[in-house]
C-alpha cells in the first residue's frame, strides 16, 4: 500500500510529496518525491506483514497503519515518533482493509474525520475519530514540514 499526503508539501521552495509506503516484513517507511531513500522507517510495531496505510485528511502529523493481525496502529509524529501512540487489535473477524475520511461540516462545528473498517465477511464499520486524531494543533503543518526537513538534513 502507498499513501501521499493529502495536503502536506515538504519545503516551500521544492515540489517534494511525502508519501508512505507499506511492507510485508511489517515495516513503514516515509519517503519524499524528491530522493529514493527512506526520510524514516518504523519497524517493529507490527503483529504481521502491512495491509494498508493512509494520512489523516484533518491532521497533517497523524496517520494508520493496518497490519496483517487485523491491528490498527495510530501515529502522531508530533507526540511520539518512534512508535504508534495507539493499537488497536479487532478481535471480531479478520480486517482486510481500512480507510480514513472526512465528513463535511454541520451545524458550525468543525470537520470530523472517520474510519471505516472492512472486514472478510463483507461486513463494513464506519468510526468517527477521537478528536486526538482530528483536530489539528496550533501550526501542525508548519511543525511538520520543519520536522520533515531537519530529518533530510540528517
Amino acid at each position: 500500500s502507498i499513501a501521499f499526503h493529502p495536503s502536506l508539501r515538504i519545503s516551500e521552495e521544492e515540489e517534494a510529496n511525502p508519501f508512505l509506503v507499506a511492507r510485508g516484513d511489517g515495516s513503514v517507511s516515509l519517503y519524499s518525491t524528491r530522493n529514493a531513500t527512506p526520510r524514516r522507517t518504523w519497524r517493529n510495531f507490527a503483529e504481521g506483514g502491512i495491509v494498508s496505510v493512509a494520512w489523516s485528511p484533518t491532521r497533517p502529523a497523524v496517520f494508520f497503519v493496518l497490519d496483517s493481525s487485523s491491528t490498527i496502529h495510530f501515529f502522531l509524529l508530533l507526540e511520539k515518533t518512534d512508535m504508534p501512540v495507539l493499537s488497536e487489535k479487532v478481535q471480531k473477524e479478520r480486517v482486510v482493509d481500512f480507510c480514513v475520511g472526512i465528513a463535511p461540516p454541520e451545524g458550525g462545528k468543525s470537520r470530523r474525520s472517520f474510519m471505516a473498517v472492512a472486514f472478510e465477511s463483507g461486513i463494513v464499520q464506519v468510526h468517527i475519530l477521537l478528536s486526538k486524531f482530528n483536530d489539528p494543533v496550533g501550526n501542525e503543518e508548519r511543525m511538520m514540514r520543519e520536522r520533515l526537513e531537519d530529518e533530510s538534513k540528517t
